[in-house]
């Protein structure tokens, strides 16, 4: 079994990317969500954990990626 796949890829307009993971292996929170972009090389930073889809759709309603 996969320990870790993507369930979402959102290309922002600028080229950025936000990235949903689904770590199976995780107790609690297993959906990850990172903000990807690239400055001389591909970066990425940990923006948030939630226990469910539901949520990470939330939290991408709720924020402005300005």
């Amino acid at each position: 079994m996969k320990r870790t796949m993507k369930v979402l890829d959102l290309f922002l307009d600028d080229g950025r990317q936000i990235i949903c993971i689904r770590d199976y292996m995780a107790k609690c929170n297993e959906y990850k969500v990172y903000y990807r972009w690239y400055d001389c090389g591909w970066h990425k930073r940990k923006l948030a954990e939630y226990a469910d889809m539901r949520s990470v759709l939330a939290h991408l309603l709720q924020e402005s990626y300005n």
